[in-house]
């Protein structure tokens, strides 16, 4: 009887293991596809939901939207995998939803989705243009792009507008830049945000401008930017804070550009520009200038429209017996509401060795004026100086002393030529030009143990760096009376106010003057910051900002900031001991 029972639960369960298996190979490959559409017709700036179901046993990564890249963009794709068992029986299928943004305007076919040897059927789908609207009524979301003009010049700057309505309150958004191959593009100027009625209907509009700098020539489609958000639902149905948001995707229409290459008659380097100029400034008089005694010339270049890497080398020449000590160029850009501005700063010393009468050669850089499509030269004109003798002195200077150090570079000016239509833009000052002057009766025993000091004092510093000089009196009391009104900021969840003042706070705190809050967050290099300030400036899209709550930032900011004190008082404390090789 025991072992009649053994023998009936031993097959019993050989059946359920046959049964099993039976039950996974019949479903171990793809039975059906099947797709659909969330909307049909879609219109262009619209996106749209194309779900592929694949029943059966299948890999996540069998389906390959790459067939869909002709006609549309292929944005997010989402994968999700369900199994069931019904009276012993096990099915599986597996659901990919892609989101597409049509690229033009027609009748489309959606081809058949093939997964392991399972075709879908084909689905035809209408774009509608922007204008059309099934009810006639105009959209509550859209976006609108503009382009200063349609054909440019390579490397020639082109301002790209994006205007953002909205008609609905959003709880979050974010607007992505446009793309373009072969293109530089950055975003100029601050958000500017006004009302505005479309066909008798009121939006909150939202303006950003883009720079475009193309790298190449040839014909492009600029790709408008991608506006995804979370918009409040007018449905009543809603409890709580479920059903209250649905995802809205739209994007700006796509602009055609024509770059045309660089121009035959060009023969340096292509500058590209609505106005170059060039200018110099001298460290000292000119008439009192003498043998022996340096004088710094700072010539400067700026352009409109054009980013700093491609202003070229000041051609500049002097006088065989003028000696010459040139210091590193510094280059710069900067912005303002419409457009780049580039500046190239070169000083040289000069050190006569002669007196009498040289003539400094006319600097010029050759530039194309865009508007006038004409090749044009800014110009330092030539000049003849006249260096007298050195003072107390009858013999001639032949050369400076070789133990003497070149003189270092003068102070740049503190703003920038104004071009017209332009507004001044601020550049760093470099360091200030450490002059010395020497006399010919001076004795030469004097001379001799000169040197031997400059040469100890040379190689004392190449073994103990100098202590710097801590200015913690201005530096220390700037940013804490600025952490003191970030805080109260803060504490008042005024997003605008927060950003202005962690722009200002940043820049003390990193002795750095740029107005680039993501360029400043960089610099701290701390991810969690980034994160939170990310998350600040995305709901400054929403009207209810009072939602923003600013505790995770507050704590962030406080870490940040004993982070960085702490690590400036360490490196304050190791220069005072330097190490001896």
């Amino acid at each position: 009887m025991k072992n009649a029972f053994a023998e009936t639960a031993h097959t019993a369960a050989f059946v359920m293991l046959l049964a099993f298996c039976y039950s996974y190979s019949a479903h171990a490959t793809v039975e059906s596809v099947t797709t659909a559409v969330d909307r049909n017709p879609v219109m262009l700036d619209e996106s749209f939901t194309l779900t592929v179901v694949a029943n059966g046993d299948v890999d996540r990564e069998a389906f390959e939207p790459s067939a869909l890249l002709s006609d549309f963009v292929v944005g997010q794709t989402s994968v999700s995998s369900q199994t069931r068992m019904i009276n012993f029986e096990t099915s599986r299928s597996t659901t990919w939803s892609v989101i597409l943004f049509p690229r033009q305007v027609g009748t489309f076919t959606i081809p058949p989705i093939t997964i392991d040897g399972q075709s879908s059927q084909p689905i035809s789908l209408q774009v509608i243009p922007v204008s059309t609207s099934a009810t006639g009524e105009m959209r509550d979301i859209f976006v609108d792009t503009a382009l200063e003009h349609d054909e440019v010049y390579v490397h020639q700057q082109v301002r790209y507008t994006v205007k953002l309505y909205l008609a609905k309150d959003i709880e979050r958004g974010s607007l992505q830049a446009p793309t373009l191959e072969q293109a530089e593009i950055q975003q100029i100027g601050n958000d500017s945000e006004y009302s505005e009625v479309v066909n008798g209907k009121r939006y909150r509009v939202i303006e950003r401008t883009f720079i475009i700098i193309p790298q190449k020539s040839g014909d492009y489609t600029i790709n408008g930017p991608m506006f995804q958000g979370e918009v409040y639902t007018d449905n009543r149905q809603s409890f709580g804070f479920f059903n209250r948001t649905q995802t809205v995707n739209r994007v700006g229409q796509a602009q055609q550009l024509t770059v045309l290459p660089i121009p035959a008659e060009v023969n340096g380097t292509f500058l590209p520009s609505e106005f170059v100029d060039i200018s110099e400034e001298w460290s000292s008089d000119l008439s009192e200038w003498r043998v022996g005694e340096p004088i710094t010339r700072t010539i400067t270049v700026t352009a409109v429209g054009l980013t700093e890497s491609l202003l070229p080398d000041i051609n500049d020449r002097y006088p065989p017996d003028i000696k010459t000590y040139p210091d590193q160029a510094n280059t710069a850009s900067a912005e303002n509401q419409q457009s780049l501005v580039a500046q190239r700063i070169e000083s040289v010393a000069l050190i006569p060795s002669k007196p009498g009468n040289f003539v400094l050669l006319p600097v010029e850089v050759e530039w194309f004026n865009v508007l006038t499509e004409q090749r044009e030269f800014a110009k330092l004109p030539a000049r003849t100086i006249r260096v007298l003798p050195a003072q107390n002195s009858t013999p001639d200077m032949t050369a400076p002393p070789a133990a003497f150090a070149p003189p270092q570079q003068q102070q740049t000016p503190d703003n920038l030529v104004t071009p017209p239509a332009l507004t001044t833009v601020p550049l760093p000052a470099n360091q200030p030009v450490f002059e010395w002057r020497m006399s010919n009766g001076w004795m030469w025993t004097t001379l001799l143990a000169l040197i031997a000091c400059v040469v100890v004092l040379i190689r004392r510093s190449a073994v103990s760096p100098s202590v710097p000089m801590r200015q913690s009196s201005t530096v220390d009391a700037n940013e804490a009376q600025l952490w003191t009104e970030l805080q109260r900021a803060l504490k008042q969840a005024n997003i605008d106010a927060v950003t202005a003042h962690l722009i200002q706070w940043l820049g003390a705190l990193t002795n750095n003057s740029s107005q680039d809050l993501a360029w400043l967050i960089e610099r701290v290099d701390d991810h969690q910051l980034k994160q939170f300030v990310e998350q600040m400036i995305a709901s400054r899209y929403s009207r209810t900002a009072q939602q923003w709550k600013p505790a995770a930032l507050i704590a962030a900011l406080q870490r940040v900031r004993r982070e960085v004190l702490g690590q400036q008082k360490n490196n304050a404390l190791k220069g005072l001991y330097p190490a001896v090789n």
